[in-house]
């Protein structure tokens, strides 16, 4: 997983791997945090959803998951 910031003042990227966030340690944080926001997703259906992204990155390699622009020119990516 990468993680880039880009404006004008600093250009961020933070690389973590994609093994350590989408494992069942990292997807029973993500429950703990989705859980305590009233969204209803059960255990379970992370589960499924963090195997079906782990899935198809293995079959299609990196691909952006979110790519957002301000009006200020700052950037946001996260690459899966």
């Amino acid at each position: 997983m990468k993680i880039r910031i880009r404006s004008k003042e600093t250009n961020f990227t933070l690389r973590l791997p994609t093994g350590m966030i989408l494992n069942r340690a990292g997807i029973g944080l993500a429950y703990g945090f989705l859980k305590g926001k009233d969204i209803p997703l059960t255990k379970e259906q992370v589960l499924i959803l963090a195997k079906g992204i782990r899935d198809f990155r293995r079959r299609n390699g990196p691909w952006k998951l979110v790519d957002v622009y301000s009006a200020d020119e700052e950037q946001v990516e996260i690459w899966i």
